[in-house]
């Protein structure tokens, strides 16, 4: 039977998760907590006395809006004897933002985290510098009572939601100190995330300070923003013999403190860091510079909120910027365009008029003639509906004809110049595409022309045909991203974020173009189930369509 300190029984449910040290259960009948019942060699009478202390000394806040500190709120005995701690739960469908800190995001993620957080674009960065100011606040609550320093903080003792919400975990391995005085030691820490001065402070059985968590936090903070971690890199001469990241810790061998000179290999990924703004480059160098443990200050997490909150700000600033300047652009134009149009209109509608009134001339003919054979020879009858024939058919040819023709040009003009004049806000891009259809073929088998309901035994590389409008004539690439309901589909030559290009020239007005084709000449590319196909350029969609796979 488990039971609380006050000796409130306490039913366990299903169990969360499971771990080196113990099992995490949910509780029967409440949904805000759950418990962590340890391993027998773990549940130490040392443990408890930690735990004790951490419930009655919590941090001022452990549960907001968008963050959690699993906390522990009371410990849990089983037949009197100590087995564990009931504690804050995390929120709800968080996953662990180990699968952010990689350079692309998991396929097998829902939709939902790739459109919110891909590096590729605006809203994808931005809101990664979100979940890492929201994390750093976090972090600084548990330090705001000046007791606490979490030592081995690394994404495995995270949970986030897509939205951006954030559970701290494993609260129970933390340092706890008082007057200058360890209480209870942190019993681990993770090389890849442990700080220089890390053998100093051992050495010496020194206190660790909250510059251990501030420096573990950057190289989260970084993997999160790049995909990759900060000292990662093939340095040059003397220290092309460092292969691991910790001896490159070890001595502050970072593209980001020595910058890209001193490494004959960098990763792509890092390339993106150069194109942050200066504050934000200068803070990341002094949470990875040379450090003296006693004399050195790393930057307060205040400080490291505010320079990412405001990096947040300029990124937000230039996107509005240049959607305002589209915008006016549209707007100075739109006056010419709506006039346009309503003379086309104006015109259309007098050569419908027209043609009206042909309608009905040959309707009178067609009426004479019926009166006229009731009183006549047939044969003259027979001639006079040959050469009235013949007269209309000539007529129609040179009169008719030639307003129709006019007609339709005209008509055609004017459903140009109405498209373009409702997409004008659009005329950044170089195509505005309205449709798409899909065609392939299989062992002999083949369609095309369709838009949905896609046979599966019949797709081999499946060959996408667009209709446009061209407001840009020249040869663009288009990026185009095929989402299957394993994620987004890749090959071995895809680009960055996308599943393939194509490049092609395109004309002003209205056209059609068929895409590079895409797949496996064997099939089994495309699984059966709904697909997106989305049509991007310079990092803005175009378009999007969902078909199926039957």
């Amino acid at each position: 039977m488990y039971t609380k300190q006050s000796g409130d029984k306490i039913s366990l449910g299903s169990e969360i998760a499971k771990g080196g040290e113990g099992i995490v259960f949910n509780i029967d009948n409440e949904n805000d907590n759950c418990v962590k019942i340890y391993r027998d060699s773990k549940n130490t009478p040392e443990r408890e006395d930690k735990l004790k202390y951490m419930v009655l000394n919590p941090p001022p806040k452990i549960h907001g809006e968008n963050f959690k500190i699993c906390w522990p709120k009371d410990i849990i005995y089983k037949d009197g004897k100590f087995v564990g701690y009931l504690m804050t739960k995390s929120f709800d469908n968080s996953l662990l933002p180990y699968h952010l800190c990689q350079p692309e995001i998991s396929k097998k993620l829902d939709s939902q985290w790739h459109s919110t957080y891909d590096r590729e674009t605006q809203r994808g960065i931005v809101s990664r510098l979100k979940l890492c100011v929201n994390i750093i606040a976090t972090v600084n609550r548990i330090h705001s009572i000046n007791k606490y320093v979490i030592v081995d903080l690394k994404p495995q003792n995270l949970l986030i939601t897509y939205s951006g919400k954030v559970s701290i975990i494993d609260m129970d391995s933390i340092q706890i100190a008082e007057d200058n005085k360890v209480l209870f030691n942190a019993p681990v820490s993770t090389p890849e995330y442990t700080p220089p001065e890390a053998i100093t402070i051992v050495s010496k059985k020194s206190i660790i300070s909250k510059d251990w968590d501030v420096f573990s936090l950057g190289v989260l903070v970084y993997e999160m923003l790049f995909g990759i971690h900060p000292f990662v890199g093939s340095a040059n001469p003397p220290y092309d013999n460092l292969n691991t990241i910790q001896e490159k810790i070890k001595i502050n061998l970072t593209h980001v403190v020595n910058g890209e000179q001193a490494f004959n290999i960098l990763p792509k990924p890092h390339n993106l860091f150069y194109s942050y703004p200066s504050d934000f480059k200068n803070i990341f160098k002094k949470i990875f510079g040379p450090y003296i443990e006693g004399e050195s200050k790393r930057p307060d997490l205040e400080i490291l909120g505010g320079v990412l909150f405001n990096t947040i700000k300029e990124f937000e600033e230039s996107v509005k910027k240049e959607e305002e300047l589209v915008k006016k652009e549209a707007l100075k134009k739109y006056p010419a365009l709506k006039m346009d149009y309503a003379n086309l209109k104006s015109r259309y509608e007098e050569i419908q008029v027209k043609l009206d009134k042909y309608k009905n001339e040959n309707s009178t003919i067609e009426t004479d003639i019926k009166q006229k054979s009731s009183n006549s020879n047939p044969i003259i009858i027979i001639l006079i509906i040959i050469l009235v024939g013949v007269s209309f058919m000539f007529y129609s040819k040179i009169t008719s004809n030639k307003e129709l023709i006019t007609s339709n040009k005209e008509l055609n003009r004017l459903l140009d110049k109405e498209y373009q004049d409702k997409n004008e806000i659009s005329a950044s891009n170089p195509i505005i595409i309205s449709d798409i259809t899909f065609g392939s073929k299989l062992n002999g088998s083949d369609f095309y022309g369709l838009k949905t309901n896609l046979p599966y035994r019949k797709i081999g590389y499946l060959s996408p045909t667009i209709e446009y409008f061209g407001v840009k004539e020249g040869y663009h690439t288009l990026d185009i991203k095929i989402w299957s309901p394993d994620g987004l589909s890749k090959g071995t030559d895809s680009p960055r974020g996308y599943s393939f290009k194509s490049s092609a020239n395109y004309n002003r007005g209205r056209g059609s173009k068929p895409l590079t084709s895409w797949g496996n000449g064997s099939g089994g590319t495309y699984l059966r189930g709904n697909h997106t196909i989305e049509i991007w350029y310079e990092g803005k969609i175009l378009f999007e369509r969902t078909f199926r796979v039957k």
